[in-house]
């Protein structure tokens, strides 16, 4: 199994020079003296640190791992899916190159970073209110304390995955990921003893997923999952059909999340909203049919954005395909923090569950 740190990620001993960054110090100094430290840390963070991913040692990640498993997801009698981010930092150390991603027009964590005047507002803004200038609140200030606007991608919480995983699939059940994403899916089914298939097409994604279910392979013992790099409306293998229990998804939003520019890419594949939701979602779900057991479930995670406007017309092609609806989830996800944004810590997302008839 490969190390997370071959993926350009900085070298644990810097964690230690971190820790010298002091804001209570900071505060005492003279102005002069405040702004010779912020360019101190500034020089730190682009010259020798490099971008403040998230920092796990392999120790770290098995006790990541194993506080999954052994976390029960609850779903109330409402349906609620209740927030657990257990396992979630997973997510986010194991998938550097996350925080280079585009979301809608607004800046990407790394262009933040690749921007004088914000990392020094963001080193500023730590030291003013916080003690330490950590990669953890250097990234919070970027969303919180600067005008640099940020949005991060959102990473599906393996609780939730799990809870719905485990609600809809039989012991030792076979469960299909039509859009794996940042891993949050697969280390919900690997957590929960279920048997994994997944498909991505982007290339790094795809490498990243294949370390993080070494990791999980290595601290279960359980069977390694089958991860292919291909877009979900070319995946139906003969030896599949037939024989997927739960197949569930978060998919892209159309271009909300841009992960690549390639032709892999089901945004620049299917450039219009129309031809997405029929040649992308339609190929998709017309794939998940055939590879489902009869009865079995099909999820969705999916809401609609500003103007991108997509739900109504996904559930019309699932019916079409002659899909039953079933029950829909009420996912709880946290806020995204930024200037602006709602101050209610939380908010519902849908997961719409089907039937195969």
């Amino acid at each position: 199994m490969g190390d997370y740190h071959d993926l350009g990620m900085f070298e644990p001993e810097d964690t230690f020079r971190l820790l010298d960054f002091s804001g209570s110090r900071w505060r005492r100094m003279s102005k002069p003296d405040q702004l010779s430290y912020i360019d101190e840390i500034f020089d730190y963070y682009r010259n020798r640190h490099g971008f403040p991913y998230r920092e796990m040692t392999p120790a770290e990640r098995t006790k990541q791992l194993w506080r999954l498993k052994r976390r029960k997801p609850v779903v109330n009698d409402d349906l609620e899916i209740t927030w657990d981010n257990t396992g979630s930092p997973l997510c986010t150390n194991g998938f550097p190159h996350l925080w280079e991603v585009q979301c809608g027009t607004q800046r990407s964590a790394w262009e933040a970073f690749n921007t004088d005047a914000y990392l020094k507002e963001a080193i500023r803004f730590c030291l003013t209110i916080k003690e330490r200038v950590t990669p953890h609140e250097i990234i919070s200030a970027f969303s919180l304390g600067t005008n640099a606007g940020i949005r991060v991608v959102a990473r599906f919480k393996p609780m939730a995955a799990k809870a719905i995983w485990q609600r809809y699939t039989p012991a030792d059940g076979l469960v299909y990921d039509y859009a794996c994403g940042w891993g949050g899916r697969l280390l919900g089914a690997l957590s929960a003893d279920l048997r994994y298939v997944g498909v991505d097409p982007e290339p790094r994604t795809h490498d990243c997923l294949l370390r993080l279910a070494d990791a999980a392979v290595d601290a279960y013992g359980c069977p390694a999952p089958r991860i292919e790099k291909t877009g979900s409306e070319d995946f139906c293998p003969d030896e599949l059909i037939g024989q997927v229990d739960t197949a569930f998804s978060s998919p892209p939003y159309f271009d909300l999340e841009r992960y690549a520019s390639d032709g892999s890419q089901s945004h620049v594949k299917f450039d219009t909203v129309d031809t997405w939701i029929e040649g992308y979602l339609g190929g998709t779900f017309q794939n998940v049919w055939s590879l489902l057991k009869p009865g079995g479930i099909l999820g969705m995670n999916l809401t609609d954005y500003s103007n991108i406007r997509v739900v109504d017309k996904a559930l019309a092609v699932i019916e079409k395909i002659g899909f039953e609806p079933v029950e829909t989830l009420k996912m709880m996800v946290i806020q995204r923090r930024g200037k602006g944004q709602s101050s209610a810590p939380y908010k519902h997302e849908p997961v719409y569950i089907f039937r195969k008839r």
